[in-house]
């Protein structure tokens, strides 16, 4: 019976952490669809109707000015296209970290222009297909990240054989100054949450570095 017990308890806990990645995940994704492409549309919309009313003034000021919704636009579709390969299924690498890590980061430097260094084992990195699934979010979302917030010209991502992924740049750091574990940051109620939620997830720890105007370190070690 107490077998039965135990075995329940850890079921529930089990299914309790699924629902909250889940959350959490659906938080994120309504947060950057609001903060991202929703944002630049609303611009879009409210420079149209301007231009509309404009255009009854100044034919010429009009042109210019729809010119410049153009190269809005695309701006819109790529964000939307960035936005998609987030919620993508990850590359199909699932019992090895080292080659989703380098698949990840190749797929990211391409879409996003920025010069990113990768440092990874050359030989199979073994895992667990669900601990490769959380890898595979918490690289592709911090990567994410750096691309819409951190202004940054360069990336460093490196995976050593143990188990410890860490993600630099040199862009403009968190609102905040030091250094932060998981716990600490749970406690302050700040970092990247989905990320926090999915190293929770895993048992693994976290720590995060924040220099304002100088970069972030974000270091994750994943139980093996």
């Amino acid at each position: 019976m107490r077998f039965i017990q135990r075995a329940w308890a850890r079921l529930r806990a089990a299914l309790g952490r699924e629902e909250s990645a889940r959350d959490a995940e659906r938080r994120r994704i309504a947060a950057d669809l609001h903060d991202g492409p929703l944002q630049s549309l609303i611009a879009l919309e409210m420079r149209l109707a301007a231009a509309k009313t404009l255009l009854e003034r100044d034919p010429g000021a009009a042109l210019k000015e729809l010119s410049e919704l153009a190269a809005l636009a695309s701006k819109v579709v790529a964000e939307l296209r960035a936005f998609q390969r987030t919620l993508a299924p990850p590359p199909v690498e699932l019992s090895d970290l080292a080659a989703l890590a380098r698949r990840l980061v190749e797929d990211f430097a391409a879409s996003s222009g920025l010069k990113v260094r990768l440092q990874a084992p050359d030989r199979t990195l073994s895992a667990t297909p669900e601990t490769c699934l959380e890898f595979a979010q918490i690289l592709r979302e911090a990567l994410a990240n750096i691309r819409k917030h951190a202004r940054a010209s360069r990336v460093a991502v490196s995976l050593a054989a143990g188990g410890t992924l860490i993600i630099e740049d040199d862009g403009t750091g968190f609102p905040f100054a030091g250094k932060y574990t998981l716990e600490e940051l749970e406690a302050l109620g700040c970092g990247p949450r989905s990320i926090i939620q999915r190293v929770r997830n895993l048992r693994g720890g976290l720590t995060l570095e924040s220099q304002p105007e100088r970069g972030s370190r974000l270091e994750i070690r994943i139980p093996s």
